[in-house]
C-alpha cells in the first residue's frame, strides 16, 4: 500500500503546486494509481552510536509501536495523503 499512497501524494502536491506552470496539459483527474506488488520495506531510525538522544530509543519505539496499534499513523497517513 505504500507504493499507491506515495503516488497519490505525489499526484497531490502536483496538482496543488505546480499543475497549472509545469504541467499545463496533463489532466490530473484521469491518473489512476494502484497499488503494485511490491514487497514491503522497512525504514530504520537511525542515531549514531555515541548520541546523546540514543537513550530515547526505546521511549521512541514505544510511541511509535502505540501509535500503529491506536490506529493514529494511519489517521496522520490520512490527513496528510488523502
Amino acid at each position: 500500500m505504500q507504493d499507491e499512497i506515495m503516488v497519490l501524494h505525489t499526484i497531490q502536491n502536483i496538482k496543488k503546486n505546480y499543475a497549472d506552470k509545469a504541467f499545463p496539459k496533463i489532466d490530473f483527474e484521469n491518473i489512476t494509481s494502484f497499488d503494485a506488488p511490491v514487497d514491503q520495506i522497512e525504514f530504520h531510525f537511525l542515531i549514531h552510536k555515541d548520541s546523546n538522544y540514543l537513550k530515547l530509543l526505546p521511549k521512541i519505539d514505544e510511541a511509535v509501536r502505540k501509535m500503529r496499534e491506536e490506529g493514529e499513523l494511519d489517521k496522520i497517513r490520512d490527513k496528510w495523503i488523502k
